[in-house]
């Protein structure tokens, strides 16, 4: 079951980053960023589903899912992970704002 579920996400997903970001309770809790391919329907409650399967403490807290060419990159064509920690810490003060984080 594991399988069907990695080639149906490696059909899905274009790239994939993840940091930690300040958590009250946790310390620290992982905010992925995933950006579909071009035409994939995916949502963040669907991968917080496929998640489940992961330990609990390697499990991002949080999703965010990203228009394809929209995940950041460097001069290498890289993942930019210093734009994404400052992502992830737009996305935790807007959920604190809503309440939605540090639970």
């Amino acid at each position: 079951m594991k399988w069907v579920s990695l080639v149906v996400m490696t059909v899905m997903l274009h790239a994939c980053g993840v940091v930690g970001a300040p958590h009250e309770v946790r310390s620290e809790a992982i905010v992925a960023f995933v950006e579909r391919k071009p035409g994939a329907a995916l949502t963040a409650a669907e991968l917080k589903q496929r998640a489940r399967s992961m330990a609990s403490f390697m499990r991002p807290l949080h999703f965010v899912v990203l228009d394809p060419g929209q995940m950041p990159l460097n001069r290498s064509a890289k993942i930019d992970y210093l734009r994404l920690r400052q992502m992830a810490l737009e996305e935790v003060a807007r959920l604190r704002a809503g309440r939605k984080w540090d639970r």
